[in-house]
């Protein structure tokens, strides 16, 4: 079972060209707007630049917005309250995580907690496949933010309560997943296309037959999202310009769904004209 891992990969892999179509959007509230860019975390240089009116959009705004400041050096110290797992593992999983990381030739720590021992297998994988953080859409865009403050839609200690919260079966699913076979190019096919409604159901088939997941990981966290986003457009004097990943943008419960739910006018640019840059 993949569970949470179709949402994790897709946000942990693809390509961006100046002729691909990721989810891009415009927002417009009555005292301020903000652009929102579906992103990968890892990448590698060829990935840049982006299209046009991408790049156009972030040279014109004056903030840029993440999820979480990633680089942060309070993050070291927050995270050690989640490090480890509140109950050991069960066996048959524990000696299924020595096989696997023996035959990778990892050192795999079985007593930190199962989502942190997730990542730590899908970040390896994505590194073998020569994929790198530093190379990801969110390190791009910060490296070349210049004086544009950076803002966090949720922050490293909201994301590390969120996931430190899914119970142990949960978590443990999530490492189950983290150890099988990955095909990410259907995926990677929709993100680049644009084909939003491919790119929902491929994200979210399994997320979603897991209430506690789907609900912890998406819909809380879309709603958040969406809250923050409408108090900047009041705080700003011009546009914000989000970097978000990908799976918050497409589908019914998407933070592009729950802005619209309330009145703001937002536009697919790959769909229709936005705003001159």
């Amino acid at each position: 079972m993949r569970l949470l891992l179709s949402l994790l990969l897709f946000t942990t892999l693809a390509y961006a060209a100046p002729d691909d179509k990721p989810p891009f959007f415009h927002v417009q509230g009555a005292e301020g707007q903000a652009w929102l860019l579906g992103s990968v975390h890892v990448g590698q240089k060829d990935f840049y630049p982006f299209a046009e009116q991408i790049e156009q959009a972030f040279s014109t705004s004056v903030v840029l917005a993440l999820e979480a400041d990633t680089q942060d050096p309070k993050i070291a110290q927050q995270i050690q309250p989640f490090l480890y797992a509140k109950s050991p593992l069960p066996d048959s999983l524990s000696r299924k995580l020595a096989t696997y990381c023996g035959e990778r030739g990892m050192l795999c720590d079985p007593n930190l907690a199962p989502w942190i021992l997730s990542s730590q297998l899908l970040m390896a994988e994505m590194a073998r496949a020569g994929y790198q953080s530093a190379q990801g859409v969110e390190a791009y865009f910060s490296e070349r933010r210049g004086q544009k403050p950076l803002w966090e839609l949720e922050g490293m200690l909201l994301q590390m309560r969120v996931f430190d919260g899914l119970s142990d079966a949960t978590q443990q699913a999530m490492l189950e997943g983290a150890m099988e076979p990955m095909d990410v190019g259907p995926l990677l096919n929709a993100w680049r296309s644009g084909d939003h409604d491919l790119l929902a159901k491929l994200t979210f088939e399994d997320i979603a037959e897991e209430p506690e997941a789907w609900e912890a990981l998406m819909v809380k966290r879309n709603q958040g999202m969406r809250d923050t986003l409408i108090s900047w457009l009041g705080d700003t004097k011009g546009p914000v310009f989000v970097v978000v990943g990908a799976g918050h943008l497409v589908g019914e419960e998407s933070v592009v769904a729950l802005l619209r739910e309330q009145g703001l006018k937002v536009t697919d640019c790959w769909q229709s004209r936005c705003p001159a840059n």
